[in-house]
This record gives structure tokens, C-alpha cells and sequence, in this order.
């Protein structure tokens, strides 16, 4: 439900839960929450909206050297999953 209805002003909250409490969250969290349904977005948002304490672009464009799912992959792995 986060990445289907979360706001851009989530991903920091998001971003510190998953790099910044435990090894579990970093592990257990995807990283597509991170990036958002449309990760240019994102990262144009934090281009001007710096956050004080985390390198959200940073994150991303380190991430984007791998290969990521994109958003509908995303979403049809959770449903999936979850057995949507």
C-alpha cells in the first residue's frame, strides 16, 4: 500500500527504515519503495527538496546500476505475493 498510494514526502521515513534502523529492514525492505512509482520524479523532487540527513538521489543512482524492477513488475510481484 505504501508505493501504491505513498507520497513523495514518505520516501524519507521509507529510506530511514530501511538504511538506518537494522540489517533485517535493510535486507527485508525493497528498494523499489525507495524509488517510488516514477524514480526521475523522485529524484527531481529531492534534486530541490534536499534532505538533511539522507542522499535520496545518491541512493537512487547508485541502485540504478543494477537491475531493478521496474514499477508494474513491482507491483505484479507484490500482488503476487500476497496473493492478489
Amino acid at each position: 500500500m505504501l508505493y501504491l498510494i505513498g507520497k513523495i514526502e514518505d520516501i524519507p521515513l521509507l529510506f530511514e527504515a530501511k538504511m538506518d534502523t537494522s540489517f533485517d529492514s535493510r535486507c527485508g525492505l525493497d528498494i523499489e519503495l525507495i524509488f517510488g512509482k516514477d524514480k526521475e520524479k523522485v529524484k527531481n523532487y529531492f534534486r530541490i527538496n534536499k534532505h538533511e540527513n539522507y542522499d535520496i538521489v545518491g541512493c537512487i543512482e547508485e541502485y540504478e546500476q543494477y537491475e531493478i524492477r521496474s514499477p508494474k513488475e513491482f507491483i505484479e510481484g507484490m500482488n503476487s505475493y500476497y496473493g492478489i
